[in-house]
């Protein structure tokens, strides 16, 4: 122990400080009995474990211990067993930098010829992290981008946002001076640092530059107000607020109404009290749904220079839904009703839904609809076709979506001739052999549907199945 730790060679430093017993470190296989009880000479601590595990008893500035560490004892009154620690602790933690510092040159001199020079004269700075480089490729980067995006159920239409891109391009431009001192991992900010400053913060600045916007066209063009109800994840009844102009739209409040009674003039005593607030020289109109028109002469009459009108998508929602069912009239608030009753559109979009119900149900059906629709575009595309992505998914309808059942029907049209391709697909056929009798049912019905809504494809192809499905 006499020996002056810096002579001794790698390895041989830490097993220098056990107490010599019949097992001897071997070099060549950096072993030293590890799973073996070991006896430290500075204070006579017992543990078991190899090199880690001394080094972790031995230096102080071990963050990530998993011995205790080591506190000597005196020899004699003296405190040379405490020196002695000193001057290991010292050694350990030079050598543990020199490690860092190898690896961190990743080049050859051959390839970056200046590489050590330039990393002693700036240690941990951009020179580290231009060598990193070296190992990174743009292939790695995009798996990188691709797993945390996956891992975190991210939508990676944010990778298109410009903020995003932004954010990105300026943690590169920082380099080195946005990463730790192993350069192995990030400074980014966690939840809590985004939650208590940047995203407020953020918030704040979004915001105030579309309200300057909103503010500066109202006060020139004016604009309207907008308000519609809702209910929360709490079940509570909200009423939002906008101020809506040519450039923008501009939140004003979400009110939780629990508890009141939300008659017509309630609302608009509350649409009021925000035209107000905002400035009612710059508000024009005000548009709400049909089931407020009862509050458009409190509001009118309140304020005589706006205008109340009935919102035209929630008008129009509600007349392609009449027109889509059987229901005796066609309601419009503010209009008259029209006298309906028919099933023209009716019978065919549930025929049509039965169709697509029965295609994205199973996995198995609908991993063939989009192997068959993929071919049938890129045989398109061969035949230098523009329009080379021709079928698309099938589309679900929505109650609360705006003309879904339209949409849904129009997108079922466009892409029939793939579910008639998909019904005499030889593969289909042997699917659904194997399958219970309610989904051979399904089938069934589809097919008769199917053969019922198609004028163009071949009775063969339709007919063939019926053996099949029984």
């Amino acid at each position: 122990m006499d020996v002056d730790p810096s002579e001794l060679k790698k390895g041989v430093l830490e097993w220098s400080t056990i107490v010599p017993e019949e097992r001897k470190y071997i070099a060549s296989t950096n072993r030293g009995g590890s799973r073996h009880e070991h006896t430290c000479i500075l204070c006579g601590r017992s543990y078991k474990g190899g090199p880690r595990e001394i080094r972790s008893h031995l230096n102080k500035h071990d963050t990530c211990r998993v011995i205790k560490p080591c506190q000597p004892h005196d020899d004699e009154g003296e405190t040379k067993n405490k020196d002695r620690l000193k001057l290991l602790a010292a050694e350990l933690e030079k050598r543990r930098k020199a490690d860092l510092f190898t690896k961190s040159l990743a080049t050859t001199p051959r390839k970056r010829p200046h590489a050590a020079e330039a990393i002693i004269s700036d240690p941990g700075g951009a020179a580290c992290a231009a060598d990193d480089e070296e190992n990174i490729t743009v292939e790695s980067v995009n798996e990188d981008w691709a797993c945390a995006f996956a891992a975190n159920a991210f939508s990676f239409q944010a990778v298109s946002e410009q903020h995003f891109r932004t954010a990105v391009t300026n943690t590169a431009k920082l380099g080195a001076k946005y990463l730790k001192s192993d350069g192995k991992e990030s400074k980014l900010p966690q939840r809590t640092a985004f939650v208590e400053g940047p995203i407020t913060t953020a918030g704040d600045k979004v915001e105030r530059r579309c309200r300057q916007r909103t503010t500066k066209t109202g006060d020139n063009c004016g604009g309207l107000i907008i308000s519609d109800g809702w209910d929360s994840t709490q079940h509570r009844p909200i009423i939002n607020v906008l101020f809506s102009t040519l450039t923008g739209t501009k939140f004003l409040c979400a009110l939780d109404t629990s508890g009141d009674s939300k008659d017509m003039r309630y609302i608009a005593d509350l649409v009021v009290q925000q035209i107000k607030e905002l400035g009612a020289d710059i508000v024009t109109a005000v548009c709400m749904d049909g089931a407020c028109a009862g509050a458009f002469r409190h509001i009118e009459d309140a304020i005589k220079h706006v205008t109340c009108f009935i919102c035209p998508t929630h008008s129009l929602n509600n007349f392609m839904s009449d027109i889509c069912a059987s229901n005796n009239a066609i309601s419009v608030k503010g209009q008259q009703k029209i006298v309906w009753g028919e099933d023209l559109f009716e019978e065919p979009i549930e025929d049509i839904w039965t169709v697509v119900k029965a295609v994205t149900g199973a996995q198995k059906p609908l991993a063939l609809y989009r192997r068959i629709k993929d071919t049938e575009n890129n045989r398109i595309a061969t035949h230098g076709n523009e329009d080379s992505k021709l079928y698309k998914e099938l589309l679900k309808f929505c109650e609360t979506r705006f003309a879904s059942k339209i949409l849904m029907s129009v997108r079922y049209s466009l892409c029939r001739p793939i579910i008639d391709m998909l019904l005499s697909d030889t593969e289909f056929k042997d699917w659904l052999t194997h399958q219970r009798a309610e989904t051979k049912v399904k089938v069934k019905k589809l097919l008769i549907i199917f053969y019922l809504l198609t004028q163009t494809c071949e009775r063969s192809n339709i007919f063939s199945l019926f053996s099949t499905v029984g």
